[in-house]
């Protein structure tokens, strides 16, 4: 058998091997170098659903690096900065702590206190189940509150009138919030 076929062979395998690994360190080097290296910043975010009106706690508050390009104004990168603050919205669990949550620093109280400003009052008006529209409205949701008046003259009609307009929901039925009070996950 001649060997000049097969050293041919082996040489055309050596440089087919020796131009794919030198092929490969060049896409190598080449794609490290576009490989752009971004800042990251430890924000402070939710252990748990938290529902509004908690006074917030050290247990309550975890870390998870952000891209800081990518996040808004007003995210916090200290507990120390969120102990004690209030929320104004509930928070679902993994989600960032932003300033817009949060209650202003003066108000120390959970409740209704975090969520009304001063120049407002919270009213309760009782329903029963066919005028709450059987668990349709919930705490968030905006209403419009009408009154019917009926008199009690025959021929004359029922008349109903629009008392008050785009009216913030804080509760629906007997609690503020399905999760409890609140807090309750953070104590078991």
């Amino acid at each position: 058998m001649k060997k000049g076929p097969l050293i041919l062979i082996g040489v055309g395998v050596l440089i087919a091997l020796a131009t794919s690994i030198g092929s490969f360190r060049w896409l190598k080097a080449q794609a490290e170098s576009r490989v752009i290296r971004q800042e990251t910043v430890e924000v402070a975010i939710a252990s748990a659903d938290i529902p509004w009106g908690t006074v917030l706690s050290r247990q309550m508050i975890k870390f998870m690096p952000y891209l800081k390009a990518s996040l808004p104004g007003g995210y916090h990168t200290s507990a120390a900065t969120l102990e004690g603050r209030v929320t104004i919205y509930p928070l679902k669990e993994n989600a960032p702590i932003f300033e817009s949550s949060l209650a202003p620093k003066d108000i120390k109280t959970g409740g209704m206190a975090a969520v009304v400003s001063p120049k407002k009052r919270a009213m309760a008006v009782r329903v029963d189940k066919v005028i709450g529209v059987s668990g349709f409205i919930f705490p968030g949701n905006r209403v419009d509150v009408l009154v019917t008046l009926t008199e009690q003259k025959e021929g004359q009609a029922a008349v109903t009138k629009t008392v008050l307009q785009n009216i913030l929901v804080l509760a629906s039925g007997p609690e503020v919030d399905k999760t409890g009070k609140a807090g309750e996950a953070f104590h078991r």
